[in-house]
């Protein structure tokens, strides 16, 4: 199983995208986070494999939590 974390401060394009990726077939379990906050609260919880990150996520920058992501990986080992 591939855990997917999508992040997007948008509800219907979250929605929408988590939509998108179910259909591609039942190997993913899909998480969306609506912020970088949620995002890193579900990553210490959680191993994540593949993440999409909305570049503009309101209050802060997707590009800020994907270097949050890396330094704080456990295996180093994470699709962007």
């Amino acid at each position: 199983m591939i855990n997917v974390l999508i992040v997007e401060d948008d509800k219907t394009q979250r929605e929408t995208f988590i939509s998108m990726v179910k259909e591609l077939g039942n190997n993913y379990n899909i998480i969306g986070a609506e912020d970088a906050e949620s995002a890193l609260i579900i990553l210490a919880a959680s191993n994540i494999n593949l993440f999409f990150i909305d570049i503009n996520l309101g209050n802060s920058l997707g590009i800020d939590l994907a270097y949050k992501i890396r330094e704080n990986s456990k295996s180093g080992k994470s699709s962007f």
